[in-house]
């Protein structure tokens, strides 16, 4: 059964009857349409997508990824993916993702950093920048962990305006292209019943030749073969070839695993410092709100703490005073003239301390205690 991802990839709002010369016509390639295809697709054979598109919306072609994965997973079948002229931007995520891929001999391949349109204040720019940054690690990291590509030559390929292109040759020598498709080169079949006449030797040589021991005969170019296994294609025959791969196979039983693991752990190892990067900032962010409400807070308790003791102070000062007052105001009318007199300066003296001139401070306390200005006046 074969799907096509053909044109611009974009949301499935374009899939309308207003679209549908553009779709019929490989222009567009809208993700409902291509979801549609997925879900009509057989159960019961292998699935072969053939992409030819310049890429277009990042999100619309992780889900059409998604589908496709997803479908492999529940029917237990094979995908195969076949590159026509062009997987480019997110379509060339979509080949990475399910490669090693099959490419026509004039295939190119093209990866870049993901670009977008932000309105807003300046937060919402930098929330749209770590989403860009956050798509582009995706694929930076399948690359370099996947295809153990070098990341200087990666990282220039997503950097600001740039772009990296690789043809089919070069994309085979990276590892994401598996079979040049070339329809007047020779080719070279092995049957699945001969590979395991070989054992497990038979094993090693399917796993580096991409062999599906299941499936029947799997095709390869016999010059790609020649030229892996160093061999001049002019000049060797057929039992240099298995000379040649019963050799490959001898010195390279472990070294395929172990460059993969290799190339793994150097993509998570970035993936890993990265994430652990942005964690630190994030903590050191949060850290630094956390101390600057500590401050606060302190402010807030110093100041509080400085209007409890004025307040302290005020109320001692009340204090005295009622102490004062209550001399003069507690006198009995059988007070002697000595007591009356010290009630009387003693509230005097009191206002004196508020702030009152002592003249103002005579008239509020012959206004306000009359009696003791009697009693002070009665023996003049």
């Amino acid at each position: 059964m074969k799907i096509n991802i053909k044109g611009i990839i974009v949301p499935s709002q374009f899939d309308t009857e207003f679209f549908n010369e553009e779709i019929n016509k490989g222009i567009i390639a809208p993700l409902s349409h291509v979801q549609a295809q997925i879900d009509n697709a057989s159960k019961d054979e292998p699935l072969e997508v053939y992409i030819n598109s310049p890429g277009g919306s990042v999100f619309a072609g992780h889900e059409m990824l998604n589908a496709i994965v997803n479908w492999r997973t529940q029917n237990n079948q094979q995908v195969t993916v076949t590159v026509g002229a062009m997987a480019a931007s997110a379509a060339s995520t979509i080949a990475t993702m399910l490669g090693p891929v099959k490419a026509h001999a004039n295939a190119m391949f093209m990866f870049h950093g993901a670009s977008s349109v932000a309105m807003g204040g300046k937060e919402a720019f930098l929330d749209q920048s770590d989403l860009l940054e956050k798509i582009n690690r995706q694929v930076i990291t399948t690359l370099i962990s996947k295809y153990n590509m070098d990341i200087e030559t990666v990282g220039e390929w997503f950097s600001e305006g740039r772009m990296g292109w690789l043809d089919a040759n070069e994309a085979k020598e990276v590892g994401l292209v598996s079979e040049v498709i070339d329809n007047d080169a020779n080719v070279i079949e092995f049957a699945s019943k001969e590979i395991e006449q070989l054992g497990q030797r038979g094993l090693n040589v399917a796993a580096m030749l991409e062999i599906d021991t299941k499936k029947g005969v799997k095709t390869m170019e016999l010059q790609d073969v020649m030229l892996m296994l160093q061999l001049d294609p002019e000049t060797a025959q057929a039992e240099d070839v298995q000379e040649a791969l019963d050799a490959l196979v001898e010195k390279n039983a472990t070294s395929c695993d172990e460059a993969y693991d290799e190339g793994f752990n150097a993509g998570k190892s970035e993936k890993l410092t990265a994430e652990k990067s942005e964690i630190s900032e994030k903590f050191n962010a949060e850290l630094s709100q956390v101390k600057e409400e500590l401050e606060n807070v302190k402010q807030e308790k110093t100041k509080t703490d400085n209007e409890l003791r004025n307040v302290k102070k005020e109320l001692e000062k009340a204090e005295q005073r009622i102490s004062k007052l209550d001399k003069g105001f507690n006198l009995g009318e059988d007070a002697d003239e000595a007591t009356s007199k010290d009630a009387y300066w003693n509230i005097v003296n009191s206002l004196i301390e508020e702030g009152y001139s002592q003249s103002q401070a005579i008239l509020k306390t012959n206004k306000e205690n009359p009696e003791l200005f009697q009693a002070l006046t009665k023996g003049a």
